[in-house]
């Protein structure tokens, strides 16, 4: 017998032959329901981070943080992605264009998209707001013949696109593996991620982009009761 059968020995649960991974079960409370929603996809992504900033928060042992800011950062980059990728679908549908997303995963030019079409929802974009909260959105937004002017400064929106430029910088796989197909590695160039600046920072561009994706929801809406 070598260690590592003695180390099985030792091990309760272990792979099963004819087991399925993705199944339902008589206990539903557990059941996941699967969809292809674009919003629950990036929601989801958004929500895993979240939780484990908080688990890191309640508990900020020096392992758990440093083992966990990889997928922390991943969730989040791939939140953004998704909710680009959301709005520049919805939008076209909404104006009819069956147009289809290109294949990229770089978010500055799925963010040079968004930022065009909010302009087109909002034409007062360069208006001051007494606030910074978006969900005025949600109060102007009366009907498909109406144009959404939340009366946002260009400060939000340079902000926003600031925000995704710094995640841009990095290559998309750096938070995935730690070294490129050449065995370089991804993320030399930085040595500590603060994480609970990492999720205000990313809390204030979700509710940018939030507020977008609503918008447009509503527009939809609107048109198909017209």
């Amino acid at each position: 017998m070598t260690i590592l059968d003695d180390n099985f020995d030792k091990i309760s649960k272990l792979p099963q032959i004819g087991k399925k991974l993705f199944k339902s079960d008589k206990d539903f409370w557990f059941d996941a329901k699967i969809t292809n929603n674009w919003d629950v996809y990036a929601i989801g992504y958004k929500e895993a981070a979240d939780s484990l900033i908080i688990s890191i928060l309640e508990n900020p042992y020096p392992y758990k943080k440093n083992t966990l800011i990889y997928p922390i950062v991943f969730l989040y980059r791939h939140y953004i992605e998704l909710r680009l990728k959301e709005i520049i679908y919805e939008y076209n549908k909404l104006k009819n264009d069956n147009e289809k997303i290109k294949p990229t995963n770089k978010l500055s030019e799925l963010w040079e998209k968004c930022k065009n079409i909010y302009q087109l929802l909002c034409p007062n974009i360069n208006e001051k707001l007494n606030t910074h909260k978006l969900y005025k959105l949600w109060e102007k937004c009366k009907n498909i013949c109406k144009s959404l002017c939340p009366n946002i400064n260009e400060e939000v929106l340079k902000a926003s696109e600031n925000y995704i430029n710094q995640i841009n910088n990095y290559n998309p796989q750096a938070f995935r593996y730690p070294v490129d197909t050449k065995g370089k590695s991804l993320l030399k160039d930085i040595q500590h991620i603060n994480l609970k600046n990492l999720s205000e920072r990313i809390d204030e561009i979700y509710n940018v982009l939030e507020q977008i994706s609503i918008a447009i929801s509503i527009e939809i809406q609107n048109k198909s009761i017209t």
